[in-house]
């Protein structure tokens, strides 16, 4: 599945809503933060927002308009460090070409037991295509 939520508001009841839907899979989901600095200002918000997820990748800050100074200071690894400690479950995706090789491999591996879910605004949803 694919979803253009990127506000934590929008993403905690997306993943309850499928989480109860789909109870006997695993919720797979990879989020891309939109900017550098809206993920900066929304910080507080995405540290608890996935608590439906069983597996959480994050593959990259998509970058649109950010000042150099924002994209310095709320890099991946620090949004990735900042909510493992809520969610041990969450990888850094290391990039959309990467986390779609990784997503191809554990779905190939786990048939028919998960749920993948991406999550974004920003090039993620290019890989949909490909997961199906």
């Amino acid at each position: 599945m694919s979803d253009y939520g990127h506000h934590p508001n929008e993403i905690a009841p997306t993943l309850r809503a499928l989480k109860e839907k789909y109870a006997d899979r695993e919720l797979v989901v990879v989020f891309q933060p939109h900017q550098h600095s809206r993920t900066r200002e929304l910080l507080d918000g995405f540290t608890t927002c996935f608590d439906s997820a069983d597996r959480l990748i994050i593959p990259n800050i998509y970058f649109s308009r950010d000042k150099d100074e924002d994209v310095a200071f709320m890099t991946t690894e620090r949004f990735v460090d900042r909510l493992a400690h809520n969610y041990p479950c969450i990888e850094n995706g290391k990039g959309v070409s990467h986390t779609l090789e990784e997503i191809l491999r554990y779905d190939r591996a786990h048939p028919n037991s998960s749920l993948i879910v991406l999550l974004g605004a920003g090039d993620l949803d290019t890989i949909r295509h490909q997961i199906v």
